[in-house]
């Protein structure tokens, strides 16, 4: 099947979707760390994951002494929390810096 404009493809059901795959997921996080989200899908060994991007403001390097595990942890907590709360899942949690 292919997409019309503006669509994408559901691969769980191989239909096209007005939620293309590449845009900002349907919930928000309120954490002040917490810069952006996007979804992409990526085909790994025959099987189409969803990875849900969170880009984050937070030092991602633990030999920064900036970097933070309990600051990072409540992020991930954040995003995962609203995450449920708005029935949205993924195969993958990426967090980025821009």
């Amino acid at each position: 099947m292919r997409a019309a404009e503006g669509q994408g493809i559901d691969p769980m059901s191989d239909q096209a979707t007005d939620d293309p795959v590449d845009a900002a997921p349907r919930f928000a996080v309120e954490h002040p760390n917490v810069m952006g989200m996007r979804r992409e899908l990526a085909l790994d060994q025959n099987r189409w994951r969803y990875i849900l991007v969170v880009l984050t403001d937070l030092s991602l390097d633990p030999g920064d002494p900036a970097h933070s595990a309990k600051d990072l942890d409540q992020m991930v907590r954040a995003v995962n929390a609203a995450a449920t709360k708005a029935g949205v899942g993924y195969d993958v949690l990426s967090i980025r810096n821009p």
